[in-house]
């Protein structure tokens, strides 16, 4: 009977444990755009204070709290600014749309001397599609092919440049156990119990 009891509780440990998505804490690394040259622009997280959550299962990042805050900037030895991306309540990944609940874009200064404006191409649908590219438990790679370049050459913009690449690098900063330690664990505490249990007073 004791057996049968054991196998049961363990089998709904197991399916407790299948059921329950891994969340995971996560520091915003790196950011930056990549077209298909391969030419590199990198984002300046300094500003940021956002903090995440990914949702292993789902596939989903979600802005936890703080305001997510990238500087984008052409590469040394210019120190002229491209654009400023806000947001607040950021979500995005498994290759559903973004959304947030503030988001706004701001030209750097190269645009204004310029005279012209990059913002208006660049949307919080800029951030949709974003998948993940990598995940080995600590370190994430995201990224997408958003709109931007396709819409700015559809209207026949000077900086046209087909499929620009968001490419987000985050840390776990919490390393979760997997499933199964967690099934091994409770199963191990369960047979204890009912050993003591069936012990002879």
């Amino acid at each position: 009977m004791k057996k049968v009891v054991l196998a049961t509780a363990v089998l709904v440990m197991l399916m407790a444990a299948q059921g329950r998505a891994a969340t995971v804490e996560m520091l915003l690394t790196d950011v930056r755009l990549i077209n298909p040259s391969g030419v590199e622009r990198f984002g300046d997280l300094a500003g940021s204070t956002a903090t995440f959550e990914f949702e292993t299962s789902s596939g989903v990042l979600t802005q936890t709290g703080g305001s997510f805050d990238v500087l984008f900037i052409l590469p040394p030895p210019s120190t002229l600014t491209l654009y400023r991306h806000v947001a607040t309540d950021l979500v995005l990944g498994s290759g559903a749309a973004a959304s947030a609940s503030s988001y706004g874009c701001i030209d750097g200064t190269f645009f204004i001397q310029l005279g012209q404006s990059a913002c208006i191409f660049i949307p919080l649908s800029s951030y949709d599609a974003f998948e993940t590219k990598s995940w080995d438990g600590t370190t994430l790679v995201m990224g997408n092919y958003p709109f931007m370049g396709n819409e700015a050459c559809a209207q026949g913009d000077t900086f046209c440049e087909p499929q620009i690449m968001y490419q987000w690098t985050l840390e776990a900063q919490v390393v979760p156990l997997p499933a199964a330690a967690w099934l091994f664990g409770g199963a191990l505490a369960l047979l204890g119990w009912l050993r003591r249990a069936g012990a002879p007073a």
